[in-house]
């Protein structure tokens, strides 16, 4: 859920492996466009109410950590949320086949 103005509730960050991804993905990609809109989408719902995003994958009980994988368009991201604090660390993205 937003707050009351709109604002993000959780604070998503990219790991390295995230951001190496991404450059990659963006470098090499005949889609940006729809990419850009899908990663858009996605950090919008992040944001939102991450615990409620796509598909729980598995527990990080020591970190406090719930792996979760979603999928939008051409893009896969993999990302931990915490269970207690509106954290977000996108892990992992992926890029589907080019049309």
């Amino acid at each position: 859920m937003s707050g009351s103005n709109g604002s993000a509730v959780f604070q998503v960050e990219l790991v390295k492996k995230a951001k190496d991804e991404l450059t990659a993905i963006v470098t090499n990609s005949q889609r940006k466009q729809e990419l850009a809109a899908a990663l858009k989408r996605i950090v919008r719902q992040l944001e939102a109410d991450a615990r409620s995003v796509g598909e729980p994958i598995y527990l990080l009980k020591h970190a406090e950590l719930q792996v979760r994988l979603t999928v939008v368009g051409p893009v896969a991201v993999e990302f931990a949320v915490h269970t207690s604090k509106p954290v977000v660390f996108i892990r992992g993205i992926t890029e589907f086949g080019s049309h």
